[in-house]
């Protein structure tokens, strides 16, 4: 179930491809691993509380060390990280860019 619109403003959507996405701040003191929560909630028209542990399909503490930000105040590293979590294809990229989309099957 998605939702025409996110309740948060930091999360964009686009009806065309009923695709959800979140741009990390790198300044920020949210992790990314919350972003991918809230982006995920927002997706199904969730709370953050309601939906499944991100711990149980993905290890919270790497995903962010993934993507932690080096002294120059964004990562360095290049690659996408994708993965399912409660019923969303989750795909982050070193740019900080994260993109949810609800699946047509679970």
């Amino acid at each position: 179930m998605s939702s025409d619109h996110s309740p948060d403003d930091r999360i964009g959507y686009d009806p065309e491809t009923d695709t959800y996405t979140v741009s990390h701040d790198w300044a920020s003191e949210e992790s990314p691993s919350e972003e991918v929560v809230e982006a995920v909630a927002a997706a199904t028209g969730s709370t953050p509380e309601s939906i499944p542990p991100l711990y149980e399909v993905v290890d919270p503490e790497a995903l962010d060390q993934l993507f932690a930000p080096t002294g120059h105040g964004a990562s360095l590293r290049t690659g996408v990280v994708e993965f399912r979590f409660h019923g969303c294809d989750v795909t982050i990229s070193t740019s900080g860019r994260t993109t949810v989309t609800v699946s047509e099957s679970d």
